[in-house]
């Protein structure tokens, strides 16, 4: 095994799981860590851009991806700490499919992710995320339990 996606939102379980996978791969120099994480792509954008100045909604857009940069570095702490390459990516889309299209499109021989987000209401978003990934691909998948 050579290269994994871990897939993060940011939340502590988030950070969990890469502490775990760090433990789990610290004594494996060649294996690249792939971080993943979705800016969720929000079905009414289209008609919110539509009543607001382009420079708001390019603020907007920056705002999210300052954020999943930050989301990106810190879950990549553990990782980097422990000596393990890591690749940050992020995304904009529907959670549970973009997750398992970047596994597929990196050629990811394995996908880690945790079972609950930030909040209760995102845990069980999280949950289903992780159900959708299962049912979309044929790679092996960890997951980490808050």
């Amino acid at each position: 095994m050579n290269k994994v996606l871990l897939a993060t939102d940011g939340s502590a379980n988030s950070i969990k799981t890469a502490e775990f996978a760090a433990n789990l791969f610290k004594n494996q120099p060649d294996i690249i860590v792939v971080l993943l994480t979705v800016i969720p792509q929000d079905r009414d954008l289209g008609l919110f851009e539509l009543h607001i100045p382009e420079e708001e909604m390019e603020f907007l857009k920056n705002k999210s991806n300052e954020k999943a940069q930050y989301i990106l570095n810190q879950t990549a702490k553990p990782l980097e700490r422990v000596g393990i390459v890591v690749d940050k990516i992020s995304k904009v889309g529907v959670p549970g499919e973009t997750i398992a299209d970047t596994a597929q499109s990196i050629y990811a021989d394995q996908i880690i992710m945790g079972t609950r987000g930030h909040t209760f209401l995102k845990g069980l978003v999280l949950g289903s995320v992780a159900m959708r990934v299962l049912q979309l691909t044929k790679i092996p998948i960890t997951l980490v339990k808050e």
